[in-house]
């Protein structure tokens, strides 16, 4: 009965569904003997699968297989970041070896960037922020294990890539962070100018945004309407004026270049 009230509530809602939206909401709600799981990579999908449901077809989905984790890019980094994790030893150890693993090859200590005591927002330059998401990603990738967690697989993004590669045992701690600091010093030497903004679209969507544009393009795909654009900064705040001017929606990242 709930699956079908909630079909029918899909349907009156047409493409102003959000997934995301639905399924917080049903988060909130207290749970029951039975649970229901309805996967879809669009509307009609989801539909289909709560019609399943509703009709008393509760086959799994999904049996068995591993976990996979996904080692995010740069963007998510925050001032503090990993502090609240300290009290983990597995966590706190694995923080500093990595932090000291860039010792000479930064030009400031990782873990004073990242403590952010003097409230300089260093965190946020490409030379400081890679370096830092790398550590943060291979300490929580280590407590995940120390709690249990075995991955199957692991997949990551821009300098995620780097840091699921060395936890899957691709190269050494060494090697990795002198990868990652130097990376990060190739980006951050690029010319001033520059910034990146998500926008809640399709890639067909935000293509037809940049069509005729030589200083932007797409940058990251990162889900069916999450598309992140890059490029010169002043093309960007006219394109992302457009954007919102016909109701749709941008968050600007958090980057230096």
């Amino acid at each position: 009965a709930q699956a079908a009230r909630l079909g029918e509530f899909v349907a009156r809602a047409g493409k102003e569904v959000s997934p995301v939206g639905a399924g917080t909401a049903l988060l909130s709600r207290s749970a029951g003997d039975y649970r229901a799981v309805v996967v879809g990579s669009d509307a009609d999908e989801l539909r289909a699968g709560l019609a399943l449901v509703a009709e008393g077809d509760a086959s799994p989905v999904a049996t068995g297989g591993s976990v996979g984790l996904l080692f995010t890019g740069q963007g998510a980094q925050w001032p503090g970041m990993g502090s609240g994790l300290t009290g983990f030893p597995v966590f706190r150890e694995a923080f500093e070896e990595v932090c000291a693993g860039f010792d000479d090859l930064l030009s400031r200590p990782l873990g004073e960037v990242l403590a952010d005591a003097g409230g300089d927002g260093l965190i946020h330059r490409t030379e400081f922020t890679q370096p830092g998401l790398f550590a943060f990603e291979v300490a929580m990738f280590r407590q995940l294990r120390a709690w249990g967690v075995e991955p199957g697989v692991l997949v990551g993004h821009s300098v995620g890539e780097l840091a699921a590669a060395h936890c899957a045992g691709v190269w050494s701690l060494a090697d990795a962070c002198r990868l990652v600091a130097a990376r990060g010093r190739l980006m951050d030497a690029l010319p001033p100018g520059g910034a990146m903004v998500s926008l809640r679209g399709s890639l067909d969507e935000v293509t037809a945004l940049i069509e005729g544009s030589s200083r932007v393009d797409v940058a990251a795909v990162n889900g069916p309407l999450s598309v992140v654009v890059s490029g010169d900064e002043g093309e960007i705040e006219g394109l992302v004026s457009r954007w919102e001017a016909d109701g749709g929606k941008a968050r600007r990242l958090r980057v230096s270049h």
